[in-house]
């Protein structure tokens, strides 16, 4: 049996040592007799990918798919997927967060008779600022989503070569690996584990792009903000009524409420607080049809996820 390691990179020169020794150290051959590990460099400015060509010239298990630029993680991710060969497939990162180590106790979970065993974060080595953000992103898209997504799991996983042959085969444009993962369904356990710091390097994720992941995963995987919208724009529509009729009671019986009296500059009051309501909502309800919008936008066009460059090894 085969074993294929997906690791994305983007400026990884310094850990990608540290990962390639570890999963040579770490590699269940008892398990599965053999591996690959594919290599994905998603348009790195350093020196990664001279790094890795070294790598593959000497070693014919590790492979390396060069995009023609920085598409993102999730798209690289992806492509690796596509170029499997092995009956298992493992993703993780390269910044050694993601710990080979556990990738043979994921193995076994999958042997024994589970599709996918994905890795639950128990702690976090990080700031406390992103911890906390991480912690309402997952529990918000978990909420919202409309397929089971495992609260504190990413990307790092063991699956069977059917659920990833499942997941290549899903044509969307704008994928989201974990929820297509959660979505494909089948037997999936989760390993716990306590994720380090990042050996060498900063995060490639930048605030906009880690909001940009969680707005993947709440709109690619539910309609209920869609439903919300039309909750909202009923709610707006009830506090308008309601303060018609408040203020058309002031000015039947001349009464001041909280300094205001609709006498006083007959229509203001009204047509102020109307108009700033609809206002909000109509605003409010057009973001949240053009996010889901844009995404039919993209689907449509049909434009490949990446362009792969070169190949090595593979």
């Amino acid at each position: 049996m085969l074993l294929t390691y997906v690791v994305p990179v983007c400026n990884e020169f310094n850990s990608i040592p540290f990962l390639v020794r570890e999963i040579a150290a770490t590699h269940p051959f008892e398990l599965c007799q053999d591996y690959e590990l594919i290599f994905v460099d998603d348009g790195s400015t350093d020196s990664s990918f001279d790094l890795i060509s070294k790598y593959c010239l000497a070693n014919r298990r590790i492979k390396c798919i060069k995009l023609s630029r920085n598409f993102g993680h999730q798209p690289a991710i992806a492509e690796g997927l596509s170029r499997i060969s092995g009956d298992y497939v493992a993703i993780l990162d390269a910044d050694m967060q993601d710990p080979p180590g556990l990738i043979p106790s994921m193995l076994k979970c999958c042997i024994e008779g589970f599709d996918v065993a994905y890795g639950v974060r128990r702690t976090r080595k990080e700031a406390a600022w992103k911890k906390f953000s991480y912690w309402l992103a997952y529990r918000l898209i978990s909420a919202v989503s409309e397929v089971p997504l495992a609260p504190d799991s990413g990307d790092f996983c063991v699956m069977t070569r059917r659920v990833c042959d499942i997941l290549v085969s899903m044509p969307e444009q704008d994928k989201y690996v974990r929820g297509l993962r959660g979505f494909v369904g089948f037997d999936q356990i989760g390993v716990p584990y306590d994720r380090p710091s990042r050996i060498a390097g900063n995060s490639k994720y930048t605030v906009t792009s880690l909001i940009r992941l969680a707005m993947n995963g709440v709109f690619g995987f539910s309609a209920l903000p869609l439903r919300v919208s039309m909750y909202y724009g009923a709610f707006v529509c009830f506090v308008c009524v309601l303060v018609a009729c408040v203020l058309t009671f002031q000015k039947l019986f001349n009464l001041t409420l909280l300094g205001q009296n609709p006498n006083i500059v007959p229509g203001w009051y009204s047509l102020v607080l109307i108009a700033a309501f609809m206002l909000g909502s109509q605003m409010v309800m057009i973001g949240l049809l053009g996010e889901y919008l844009s995404r039919v936008f993209l689907e449509t066009k049909r434009r490949p996820s990446v362009i792969v460059d070169k190949l090595l090894n593979l």
